[in-house]
């Protein structure tokens, strides 16, 4: 049934599947993997270049611990006009905006990488969350990590434009069915402190920050319909 709300934003509506949500596991930490990009800052952040060779970014693979976005920043980064940058950038400040508070981020050369990130993670027990923004290919093994840890959800990005009066397509959207992934349609806008502009980035990362803020209160990884996504202004497509 669909719900009311009584102020404009962007909302989380949960849709039943057949799969049953896991209860009791907390959300509160996640991980982030991310393909490198070219280009490390926005140009306004380029003038800090003599304290960017004091701290040079962290390596391909190496994990890091991030408590909040300037943390991040230092060892990853800001936005960037690099898309694979500004990904990353957007989901993990999209993480801290929603309520998270800690989260490990690695990055990786290329897709086809990610099995060396998750195999980074499967030492970090207090990861809860995986995430990899806008990497599709990748899915079934985040899914498959996820599910063979038996206390972590992966959360998933869907391709980013999807013709809905397409059959085959709109199937594409549900892969799987788990009780240990769900994903997310469609990629959200937001402001890009890079170009200063409006652009559309993949939704994993707010998510996140979202089952954190309400792991807080509830301790369960369930129902996070009707939260509020902080920082989102719109979406890609008008699924209702």
């Amino acid at each position: 049934m669909p719900s009311t709300y009584l102020s404009p934003g962007v909302y989380v509506e949960e849709v039943p599947s057949a799969s049953a949500p896991i209860a009791g596991v907390g959300t509160s930490t996640a991980g982030f993997i991310g393909v490198k990009g070219s280009q490390t800052s926005s140009e306004s952040e380029t003038t800090e270049t003599e304290t960017l060779a004091q701290n040079p970014l962290t390596a391909t693979e190496e994990v890091k611990l991030c408590t909040n976005f300037g943390e991040f920043k230092k060892f990853f980064g800001d936005f960037s006009e690099d898309t694979n940058q500004n990904i990353l950038a957007h989901a993990v400040y999209g993480f801290f905006r929603n309520g998270g508070t800690r989260c490990y981020v690695v990055q990786i050369d290329s897709e086809d990488n990610i099995d060396s990130a998750l195999n980074e993670f499967e030492a970090i027990d207090e990861i809860a969350i995986v995430a990899a923004p806008g990497i599709i290919s990748g899915r079934d093994k985040i899914k498959d990590h996820c599910a063979n840890s038996g206390d972590r959800f992966a959360i998933l990005d869907s391709v980013e434009e999807v013709d809905l009066s397409n059959a085959a397509q709109v199937k594409g959207l549900k892969p799987f069915d788990s009780d240990y992934a769900a994903l997310y349609f469609p990629w959200i806008k937001v402001f890009d402190p890079a170009t200063k502009q409006q652009i559309y980035v993949p939704p994993s990362g707010h998510m996140a920050g979202i089952y954190a803020r309400v792991d807080k209160h509830r301790r369960l990884i369930k129902k996070q319909n009707n939260e509020s996504v902080l920082g989102a202004e719109g979406l890609q497509l008008n699924n209702s």
